[in-house]
């Protein structure tokens, strides 16, 4: 990469009249990467403001470079791109073998001297490309964030933009419409094909949106991070399709293992078979009886595996392995989850945005008191921020006063189990 003129590169989103803080990031990942040639002597302007020129030949030894390819400038930039191949080679020389190679008259000091050589260690610790994608991706989600009018969410590669189209149709057009022009005009390929419209709510027009000149698909499920999501927030398909998984799992257990003690039952059920169940139940923890029956049955299922305990009721079996219901350990998580965001254990979470305070000081209790916000929408009122308020509420000072998310499961455990 060349200094033609460093110091001063900038890289805005000059469609949106936004600029980033990290603008010069880009110069200074190359800099610290090692990967740059510094021209700066010859591209500066000389004495009379007579420009200098400059013929660069670049030379490459074939064993450790190989396929330049030159490229055009990357969307707003002067700079010219050339991508190349860096091979790590070693001067072993190969041997023809006839048979099975026996590895246990492999030389592995040889291979550990030939793994930690000067190049082989320098390009390693110089070259930080998770770390500065990431960055990268972050002054992407920022730009995004900026120039959209949208309400916006972002997760990896994952964007969701959301409005009431009753309202915001206009909006949410031009916000996808800057998306596709910002996209092209940085080389970054949109695929529209994939890309979905989930119309929320029974009274939705279903108004129809483009993006990049292709009309984006509405969709009555949408799978989001693993959570199957309807059009009127119901998590039933979602159960169904967590719970089949588990039960084939399950009957793969029963056939793979003829014995199992019950302390093996235990590992296998917490490390396979239960996160299954709980995956993101934050979300959708289900409120209708038929959809907390279905899931406590796969568990109920798998505790009567060990023979020892195919005869005893449920809650004495749950007793003996020392388990709790499904039931009951999704409050507990909804506890620990709430405490997390009330005590700031997630960085730029606005609490108020998804809890109510009660501003009542004269109410027996913690400090930390909330209140349910009314809504006649059923999933509203089993949301998070409503259906945990209750247990909430009733738990103790001593709880909510501690110090670390451990110390407060450790108090929230002995607190129910005395009560």
């Amino acid at each position: 990469m060349g200094d033609f003129n460093f110091g001063g590169v900038k890289w805005p989103l000059r469609d949106t009249g936004y600029v980033s803080p990290r603008e010069n990031n880009f110069i200074q990942w190359y800099n610290d990467s090692n990967l740059q040639q510094i021209i700066d002597k010859h591209t500066r302007y000389r004495q009379g403001n007579q420009p200098s020129f400059l013929d660069l030949v670049l030379t490459n030894d074939e064993s450790l470079i190989a396929k330049i390819d030159h490229l055009a400038p990357i969307g707003k930039s002067d700079h010219t791109c050339l991508l190349a191949n860096i091979q790590i080679q070693t001067q072993a020389q190969k041997k023809e073998t006839n048979g099975r190679p026996n590895f246990k008259k492999a030389n592995f000091e040889k291979i550990n001297e030939m793994l930690q050589t000067e190049l082989f260690g320098s390009m390693r610790g110089t070259i930080c490309v998770q770390n500065q994608f990431e960055i990268l991706l972050k002054t992407i989600r920022e730009a995004i964030n900026f120039c959209l009018r949208c309400e916006v969410s972002i997760f990896a590669d994952d964007t969701k933009i959301f409005a009431d189209p009753t309202v915001d149709y206009n909006h949410l057009q031009e916000d996808l419409n800057r998306i596709a022009n910002w996209s092209k005009e940085w080389l970054i390929n949109l695929n529209a094909s994939k890309c979905t419209v989930l119309h929320i709510g029974t009274s939705n027009p279903r108004l129809t949106y483009k993006l990049c000149n292709a009309e984006l698909t509405g969709v009555k499920v949408q799978t989001d991070l693993g959570v199957k999501i309807t059009e009127d927030l119901k998590w039933e398909e979602h159960i169904t399709s967590i719970t089949k998984k588990a039960k084939s799992l399950v009957y793969l257990i029963r056939k793979a293992f003829g014995v199992l003690t019950p302390e093996m039952m235990l590992k296998i059920h917490k490390t396979f078979v239960r996160p299954i169940l709980e995956y993101a139940f934050q979300v959708w923890s289900p409120y209708f009886v038929k959809d907390i029956e279905h899931l406590e049955k796969v568990q109920r299922s798998f505790t009567k595996i060990p023979r020892a305990l195919k005869q005893h009721p449920y809650e004495e079996r749950l007793k003996v392995l020392n388990l709790t219901t499904l039931k009951d350990r999704r409050q507990r998580g909804d506890l620990i989850e709430t405490y997390k965001i009330l005590s700031g254990h997630y960085d730029n979470t606005d609490f108020e945005q998804l809890f109510s305070r009660n501003e009542n000081v004269h109410l027996r209790g913690h400090h930390l008191k909330l209140c349910k916000s009314l809504s006649k929408n059923i999933p509203h009122r089993h949301f998070l921020s409503n259906r945990v308020v209750g247990a909430w509420n009733r738990l103790p000072e001593y709880v909510i006063a501690a110090q670390n998310v451990n110390q407060f499961k450790n108090r929230l455990d002995r607190y129910t189990t005395s009560n």
